[in-house]
Order: structure tokens, then sequence, then C-alpha cells
């Protein structure tokens, strides 16, 4: 079984949605922690990323912000 625990610095950047999916097609995660997404709302990963749900806590503008898909 296989977990990532990314410290990404900001889920909003344009290079993130390329290298998060470069990530799960090839590790195939069943777990995976996104630190530092700098996000307000997060409900948008699990429909992108093809995950059943999401545990979140918001950012606060430039700081913070976790996602458990």
């Amino acid at each position: 079984m296989n977990f990532i625990i990314w410290n990404c610095r900001g889920s909003t950047r344009p290079d993130f949605r390329r290298n998060f999916r470069e990530l799960l097609d090839f590790h195939k995660p069943a777990l995976v922690v996104l630190l530092e997404t700098h996000r307000e709302n997060h409900q948008s990963l699990p429909h992108e990323f093809q995950f059943s749900s999401i545990i979140a806590a918001p950012g606060t503008g430039c700081a913070g912000g976790i996602a458990i898909l």
C-alpha cells in the first residue's frame, strides 16, 4: 500500500496539477496528504483526481492548508 505525503507549497500554482497527476499515475497511492496547499476550499480536489473523499483544513492567504485524500 502506497502513501504520498507532499508539502506542495501551493496547490493553486499552475504546475501543481501536472506534477500531482504524474505522482498519482506513477505511484498509485491509497492515501495522499497534501500540506501547505494555500487553499481555503479543497472540495474540487477529489473530483479532479478521482478520490472518493477528502478531509481538509483551510489555509489562510498564502499559508497553511492541509488535505487528506
